[in-house]
C-alpha cells in the first residue's frame, strides 16, 4: 500500500496486482458472442394477456413481477456480485411493448448476425418465437402509437434526417436514481413510505385516484424486487451446499447471506451496498430498455459502507478492491437489442451507465476520498467499456487526484472523461437548481447532467442543425429527397447580404426546433400512458410524494434535453458563404447552390477553394469561431421559448454520439466543402481535417462557445499520441491541458490515447485487438465492435502530440 496526496489524511491503493478472479471474469465477458434472449418477451406477453382490463401502471408492475418471479437465474464461477438481466450473459432481452417492427422485417432480422455494428446472434427458435409473440403486439406498441400521433410536419423532419430520436422505441432512462437513499432504507423502507402515502389518499378525489394506481404499482414492484433477490439467496445457498471447493463454498455462503439481508433491509457494509445497488439497477434494466439509468456519485454514497468495514477490520484494502472490480465488470454484461436504425446511433453497444468520482460536496468542499482513487484503479485494472466513467475536477481538487486521473487516461481506454465543476455547477444553477443541489450534479448516459431530483428527459432528440443551411439555400426543400420539409424563405438569389442569408438560416432552424418540440411533447404524453418507469420513479424525488411517475412529471425538476448535431459543419458553411460569396465575391449564391446540388461533380477546384480559402472552426479564428458560438447561442435561446407537458423547460446539449454520421447520410453537400452523405462534425469539435494548428487552438475555439448554456452537457474529443507518455512529463502536460481548457470555460474532455497505426492494424486484424477501447463520443466502445464507417471516422480525427 502506498500513500497518495489526496488532500486529506487517507491511504489508498496506488497499484495492485489484478486478481486471478478478475482476470477470469473479464476473459469470459470478452469471449461471449451476444445473443438475443426471448424469455422476457414471452413472460411479459403472457402477463399483458392476463391484465388487459387493468390500469397501465398495474399492468406494468404485474408484468415485471412475473418476469422477476419466473426468469432463469444463474451465478457464474468466481462471481462475488451477482444478478443478470436475462438467462445468459450479454444476452439482451426483447421489449415487445415498445417496438416490434424489426421482428417482421426478414431482411433486418437476418442482418443482425452479419452487420458490423452491434452484431447479435438470433437462434432460429428465438426468431420463430418472436414472430409468434409479435402477433399480439400489432398496433399496440409505443412505436405505433407515436407514429400515429406525429403530425405530417414532424414526419417530414424525421424522413429527411432533420432530427432523430429513439424514444418511440425505448423507455426514457437517462436518469440518476437515488441509490444512496435505497442503501439507507432498503426495500422495506420504501414499502413503508409507499404504504403511508396510500393510507393518506382520499379516493373520492380524482387526483388521488390516479395516485392510488401509481402507488399500488410501486408496492407490487417493491415486493417483486425483494422476492427476486431472495431467489438469488436461495440459489447461492443451494450451490454452496453442492460445491466441493472450500473457497467457492465460502463465497457462495457469503453471497446467500448478503442477498438474504438486502432483499428487505438497508446495507450494513460495502459488499451489501454494492450488491443492493446492482440488483436495483438490474431490475430497472429488466423493467424497461431505457438507456443510461446511471450510477452517479459512487464514491460518495458507497463511502460510508466502505469506511465502516475498513475501520471494523471486516475488509482488507485488497479484498475491497477485488470486490469493487467484480462490481465494475457487471455493467459489461448488459446490452440492448438495437434495430438497424438505432445501431447507427449507438455503435459499440453503449448503455451510458455513467458513474463519476471526485467533485464537490453540497457545501462546496472537496469530495475526493479513498474510493475515488479505488474507482480509478478499477478502470486501470479492468479496462472495459462500461461503466461510462468520469471524473469531476474543480480548482481545489487534490493535485494527486488529477495526476492519477491523467495516468489512467494515458492507459488508452478512453476513460475517465473529465468534467469541469465550476462551469457545470453554474450551468445547473442557470436552469433552476439551488447551489447545494447543483454541486451534487452527476453525468448520466454520455455527459447529460442530472441529480436524483431531476428528470432530464434526455435525449430530447438529435437536431441536424446543418439542414437549416440546406433549407435556406433551397427554399425549404431537402436536396436528397426533394421533400419540402422546411420553410419557404426564398431562393439563393433573394439574399442580397450575408445578414439576410443568416436570418433565413435562423428562421429555418427555429422552425426545426419547433417541430422537434412537438415531437418531444407528444412522446412525453405517450410514455406515462404506455411505459411508465416504476422502479426508477420510486427512486426519483419527489415521485412518491406526488404520487406520479417521473415520466408524468413526478420529479422535482423537469427538463427536455435535445442536442445540436454538426455545429462546426454549420459554422464553417456560414463562414464560407460570408467570406467567399459576400466578402470576396468569389462565387455567387446561385452558383453555390448549383455546385452543391451537383455534389461538386466536375468542380473539384471550387470545392478546394471552399475548403482552403474559407475560415474553419478549430483554429482559434474568431471569424469562424464566432459564427459557431452565435448559432449555439441562437439554438439555446429558441429552446427557452417552450415548455413540456411535465411543466419543465428545454435545455440543450452540444454533443452527437454517432448521430453526426447517421444524420450526415441524410444531408446534401455543404458550403464548407463537405460532400453529400459524409459525416457531419463531431460534438463541439472541429470537422475532421479542418483543425490545422494544434490542440491548443482547438481548445481556444471550443472555449468561445458559452458552455454554461449547455446544462445537458458538451463533448470535446481529443486523440493524443501514446508517444507523449513514453518519457517524463506527459501526464503533467495532460493535466495542464485539462486545466487550461477548463479555465477557458470548457466543461468536458474525452481523450483517446491511441495511434493511427494501432487503429489501422485493428481494422485489418481485429482478433489481435478485441479489447482495444476508444472514445466514440461521450462513451467508450471496443473498436472492433464498431462498423467500418465509424472506425474510419475515429481514425480521421487528428492525432495530437503535446510538446513540453
Amino acid at each position: 500500500m502506498a500513500e497518495i496526496d489526496t488532500g486529506c489524511t487517507v491511504t489508498v491503493p496506488k497499484s495492485v496486482n489484478v486478481s486471478p478472479r478478475i482476470g477470469r471474469l473479464r476473459e469470459r465477458i470478452l469471449s461471449v458472442v451476444p445473443e438475443i434472449c426471448i424469455e422476457r418477451a414471452r413472460l411479459v406477453t403472457e402477463s399483458y394477456r392476463e391484465t388487459e382490463s387493468e390500469p397501465i401502471e398495474i399492468r406494468r408492475a404485474k408484468a415485471l413481477e412475473k418476469v422477476l418471479k419466473e426468469m432463469t437465474l444463474f451465478i457464474l464461477d468466481d462471481e462475488l456480485i451477482v444478478g443478470h438481466q436475462s438467462e445468459k450473459r450479454r444476452s439482451p432481452p426483447v421489449y415487445p411493448e415498445a417496438n416490434i417492427e424489426w421482428i417482421y422485417d426478414d431482411k433486418e432480422m437476418a442482418s443482425f448476425e452479419t452487420r458490423l455494428q452491434n452484431r447479435l446472434m438470433v437462434p432460429a427458435e428465438v426468431r420463430k418465437g418472436l414472430r409468434e409473440l409479435a402477433d399480439y403486439w400489432r398496433n399496440k406498441t409505443l412505436f405505433k402509437r407515436a407514429w400515429a400521433a406525429f403530425p405530417e410536419s414532424v414526419k417530414l423532419m424525421r424522413q429527411t434526417g432533420t432530427f432523430a430520436i429513439s424514444h418511440e422505441k425505448y423507455g426514457f432512462g437517462h436518469c440518476i436514481p437515488d441509490w444512496g437513499e435505497l442503501l439507507k432504507k432498503g426495500y422495506k423502507g420504501f414499502r413503508k413510505e409507499v404504504m403511508s402515502r396510500l393510507k393518506g389518499l382520499d379516493l373520492s378525489d380524482p387526483s388521488d385516484l390516479s395516485k392510488y394506481y401509481f402507488l399500488s404499482s410501486l408496492l407490487i414492484v417493491i415486493n417483486a424486487s425483494s422476492a427476486f433477490i431472495r431467489r438469488y439467496a436461495a440459489l447461492a445457498k443451494k450451490m454452496a451446499s453442492s460445491t466441493q471447493a472450500p473457497e467457492r463454498k465460502k463465497d457462495l455462503e457469503k453471497i446467500s447471506e448478503v442477498c438474504s439481508w438486502i432483499s428487505e433491509n438497508s446495507a450494513r457494509g460495502f459488499h451489501e451496498a454494492l450488491q443492493l445497488q446492482w440488483f436495483a439497477h438490474v431490475i430497472c434494466e429488466i423493467e424497461t430498455n431505457g438507456y443510461s439509468v446511471s450510477f452517479g456519485r459512487v464514491d460518495q454514497f458507497f463511502y460510508p459502507y466502505y469506511k465502516k468495514d475498513m475501520e471494523s477490520g471486516n475488509l482488507t484494502p485488497e479484498a475491497a478492491q477485488e470486490l469493487l472490480e467484480c462490481y465494475w465488470l457487471k455493467p459489461n454484461e448488459i446490452i440492448h437489442v438495437d434495430d438497424t436504425e438505432s445501431a447507427t446511433y449507438h455503435g459499440g453497444h453503449p448503455l451510458g451507465l455513467n458513474l463519476v468520482v471526485g467533485g464537490m460536496t453540497p457545501d462546496g468542499k472537496d469530495a475526493t476520498n479513498e474510493l475515488s482513487y479505488m474507482f480509478l484503479q478499477a478502470q486501470a485494472d479492468v479496462r472495459m467499456y462500461q461503466p461510462n466513467f468520469g471524473v469531476r475536477i474543480h480548482r481545489e481538487s487534490p493535485k494527486g487526484f488529477l495526476q492519477r486521473t491523467c495516468e489512467v487516461i494515458a492507459l488508452g481506454t478512453g476513460m475517465p472523461q473529465v468534467f469541469n465543476d465550476e462551469v457545470l455547477i453554474q450551468a445547473m444553477m442557470l436552469y433552476g437548481l439551488p447551489i447545494e443541489e447543483a454541486r451534487n450534479y452527476t453525468p448520466t448516459g454520455c455527459v447529460e447532467n442530472a441529480t436524483e431530483k431531476t428528470w432530464i428527459r434526455g435525449n430530447g432528440g438529435w437536431v441536424n442543425i446543418v439542414k437549416a443551411v440546406e433549407y435556406a439555400l433551397n427554399n425549404g426543400k431537402c436536396t436528397l429527397t426533394g421533400k419540402e420539409a422546411g420553410l419557404a424563405t426564398g431562393g439563393p438569389e433573394s439574399f442580397k447580404t450575408y445578414d439576410e442569408f443568416e436570418k433565413a438560416v435562423k428562421d429555418q432552424l427555429a422552425y426545426i426546433i419547433k417541430q422537434m418540440v412537438v415531437e418531444d411533447n407528444i412522446l412525453d404524453r405517450l410514455h406515462p400512458e404506455t411505459l411508465p418507469e416504476l422502479q426508477v420513479s420510486m427512486l426519483t424525488h419527489d415521485c412518491i410524494a406526488k404520487g406520479m411517475s417521473a415520466a408524468a412529471g413526478g420529479a422535482r425538476y423537469n427538463y427536455t434535453s435535445p442536442m445540436t448535431i454538426g455545429v462546426a459543419t454549420l459554422g464553417d458553411s456560414l463562414a464560407a458563404v460570408k467570406k467567399l460569396v459576400f466578402d470576396e465575391k468569389k462565387i455567387s449564391m446561385k452558383e453555390l447552390q448549383e455546385v452543391l446540388l451537383s455534389n461538386f461533380e466536375g468542380k473539384e477546384p471550387l470545392r478546394q477553394m471552399l475548403i482552403n480559402r474559407a475560415p474553419k472552426y478549430g483554429n482559434d479564428d474568431d471569424y469562424a469561431d464566432g459564427l459557431v458560438a452565435e448559432m449555439q447561442r441562437f439554438f439555446t435561446e429558441e429552446l427557452k421559448k417552450y415548455r413540456s407537458p411535465r411543466g419543465g423547460t428545454f435545455r440543450p446539449g452540444f454533443w452527437t454520439i454517432l448521430a453526426n454520421m447517421t444524420l450526415g447520410r441524410f444531408t446534401g453537400a455543404t458550403p464548407d466543402g463537405r460532400k453529400a452523405l459524409e459525416p457531419l462534425s463531431d460534438s463541439i469539435g472541429p470537422s475532421n481535417g479542418c483543425d490545422r494548428k494544434d490542440s491548443t487552438a482547438v481548445l481556444c475555439s471550443a472555449g468561445k462557445i458559452d458552455q454554461t448554456a449547455a446544462a445537458n452537457g458538451t463533448v470535446l474529443n481529443l486523440r493524443l499520441s501514446p508517444v507523449m507518455f513514453r518519457g517524463e512529463g506527459g501526464h503533467k502536460r495532460l493535466g495542464q491541458l485539462i486545466k487550461s481548457y477548463f479555465d477557458l470555460g470548457g466543461t468536458h474532455l474525452a481523450i483517446n490515447v491511441v495511434s493511427t497505426e494501432t487503429l489501422r492494424d485493428a481494422q485489418k486484424h481485429p482478433e489481435r485487438h478485441r479489447d482495444l477501447l476508444v472514445k466514440v463520443a461521450g462513451y467508450a466502445a471496443f473498436f472492433v465492435e464498431l462498423g467500418e464507417k465509424t472506425q474510419n471516422e475515429i481514425i480521421a480525427r487528428t492525432e495530437y502530440s503535446l510538446s513540453g
